[in-house]
């Protein structure tokens, strides 16, 4: 769990701007959206691997990879959805 910590601390949050950039491609999406997302993310990837840092993949590189992992981890569809949207909003979020 500390190192869940650690990696989330390096995340940043997300913000009303990336919930208003994430509703073209995803309609109604929240900020509590987004950071339930990152906080699966947090969870469910750390425990097997070093998380990338979103920027390290483009936002259409996310989904196919979130799709791999999914099978892999034994990941319900939802919880691979909510991945995945926050790691395609987070890695489009201007610098």
């Amino acid at each position: 769990m500390l190192l869940a910590v650690g990696c989330a601390g390096r995340l940043p949050p997300p913000t009303e701007a990336d919930a208003l950039r994430a509703s073209a491609r995803f309609p109604g999406t929240t900020v509590a959206h987004l950071s339930h997302g990152q906080k699966l993310y947090v969870e469910r990837c750390s425990s097997c691997h070093a998380l990338p840092q979103p920027r390290h993949k483009s936002p259409d590189a996310w989904p196919k990879l979130v799709d791999e992992m999914k099978e892999r981890s034994r990941m319900s569809d939802a919880i691979a959805a909510e991945i995945s949207r926050y790691l395609v909003v987070a890695s489009a979020a201007p610098l």
